[in-house]
């Protein structure tokens, strides 16, 4: 529900709100997102040290080492989060020229970027108490708190906007506003579930403070590469082509966003349970949470992903202004690599949670300088503008998500790499194979006239994938063993080779 309710109010969001700001307008939004998003680096990789260490006292039913954590946490956000309120008032102060922002939204501009700081003061704020419910595995509570924010956000917007009030500063008053009530929601809802819980200085120990923080530096380096995944192109385009181009890059983006928020969703609850495998050396265990997690989230995006990719461009037209329709190919060349990368968010998370990451948090944070040289290459020196930003991307995506992660993963639980990826994606990838062809006889034979119906058209194309499941294709024995088979078949033949 969490996923499906943030899906459907982004999409019936986002025309609404290019309506009435403007193309220019939404790409200011959207550059400053993408260069706030950095001030995260902030908490120091407190947000995966708190959810892996509250999961870790709270099966031990360690109140007080559980109430070390979070107050260790708040006090870090406390701090920080006052210092992110001050920088982001200075970047967009800079921001304005840097990005050539126009008189007439100067004063919106600068709202928008102080509102973004106390957003993420909130934000910070959150990463302890949202630690708590993750760790006391109630990801249903979690969810309430996307939907409640959510509904609040759009409705608050929608209202303003109604009134007249039809301004990047109404915008920003909406989101602050949601996170308000957000950060409440989840101080009741964490003293609820622990009622021992307690917060403040008396309860932060040394011993807890420098676990915490040896676990955050490491961290720190993946939320980097994550930052630059998601952020640095919509600020490169800003620079080189102007904030109007900005939203045909950010949309397709945040499609894939939105399918990879629903399933990282799913595959974060692996966490705690890998978190609780590391503390008893069970690598046994953490071996069947990757082959299971990976496989689940492969048979989800699959069909999803792969359904909206044939009939994106159609998408694109009855949901967008005409000038979009050329750009759903940026999100065809994202998806080439977020297929793996998606999936991938259950090694990602088995690894936060019971592994090694320094060899990950290296990896990627190399990846992320290629992204960075690569897109401004590919935009300024040979012009392919918004496609080259898109595959600058999507290239060292797919070398480190779909290859290198996965077999790093596979090392450190000890598994065959060859066999885990069969095993995860075999079966998955030839059970989507008849809803594809029925996505493209559909568009074939009734291109879709609006939303609705494209809706209606893609709910229809993920029958055959549904009906599968229900006659139980995805248990029998034949394609269970088939990856077996094609893994035993692949050894016999290296072994003979090596011999």
């Amino acid at each position: 529900m969490g996923m499906l309710i943030s899906t459907a109010i982004t999409i019936l969001l986002t025309p609404y709100l290019l309506k009435h700001l403007g193309s220019e307008r939404y790409g200011i939004y959207s550059l400053a997102f993408s260069v706030l998003h950095y001030l995260v680096l902030l908490e120091f990789g407190m947000r995966g040290a708190v959810a892996r260490f509250a999961a870790k006292y709270i099966q031990a039913d360690d109140p007080q080492s559980l109430s070390g954590v979070v107050s260790v946490a708040m006090m870090f956000s406390v701090l920080l989060g006052s210092l992110s309120i001050l920088l982001s008032y200075g970047i967009g102060y800079v921001a304005l020229d840097f990005f050539n922002v126009s008189s007439n939204y100067r004063t919106q501009t600068l709202v928008l970027f102080v509102a973004m700081g106390v957003n993420l003061a909130f934000s910070l704020l959150s990463y302890s108490l949202s630690g708590v419910l993750i760790g006391s595995q109630r990801y249903d509570l979690e969810n309430v708190k996307i939907i409640l924010t959510g509904l609040i956000n759009a409705s608050l917007v929608v209202l303003f906007f109604s009134l007249g009030w039809v301004s990047l500063s109404s915008w920003a008053a909406a989101m602050v506003l949601a996170s308000l009530v957000g950060q409440i929601y989840l101080f009741i809802t964490a003293r609820f579930l622990q009622p021992k819980l307690r917060i403040g200085f008396s309860k932060i120990r040394l011993e807890i403070l420098k676990e915490m923080l040896g676990f955050g530096g490491w961290n720190v380096f993946l939320q980097v590469a994550t930052l630059v995944t998601s952020s640095v192109n919509p600020i490169i385009i800003g620079r080189i082509l102007g904030s109007a181009v900005v939203p045909f890059y950010s949309i397709p983006y945040m499609l894939v966003t939105r399918l990879q928020s629903g399933i990282s969703g799913l595959t974060s609850t692996l966490m705690p349970y890998a978190s609780a495998a590391l503390n008893t050396g069970d690598k046994t265990m953490l071996a069947h949470l990757l082959k299971k997690g990976t496989y689940t989230a492969a048979l989800l995006l699959f069909p999803l992903g792969g359904c909206l990719m044939v009939m994106c461009k159609d998408l694109f037209r009855v949901w967008l202004p005409q000038e979009f329709e050329p750009y759903w190919f940026v999100f065809a060349i994202l998806m080439t690599a977020y297929f793996g990368t998606i999936t991938q968010t259950t090694s990602y998370y088995i690894l936060l949670g019971g592994g090694e990451i320094k060899g990950l948090s290296i990896v990627y944070l190399a990846e992320s300088l290629v992204i960075i040289i690569l897109s401004i290459v590919l935009m300024k020196n040979y012009a392919f503008g918004v496609y080259g930003a898109a595959a600058a991307l999507a290239i060292p995506r797919f070398l480190s998500t779909c290859l290198f992660q996965p077999w790093y993963t596979c090392r450190q639980v000890g598994i065959r790499f060859g066999t885990y990826m069969l095993e995860s994606y075999l079966q998955p990838a030839l059970c989507t194979i008849p809803s594809l062809i029925l996505a493209g006889l559909l568009l074939y034979f009734f291109p879709p006239g609006s939303l609705f119906v494209w809706i209606l058209e893609y709910v229809l194309a993920l029958v055959p994938f549904a009906i599968l499941g229900v006659a139980g294709v995805y248990s029998l024995p034949i394609l269970n063993n088939l990856p077996a088979y094609l893994a035993d078949y692949i050894r016999k033949k290296q072994d003979l080779k090596n011999c």
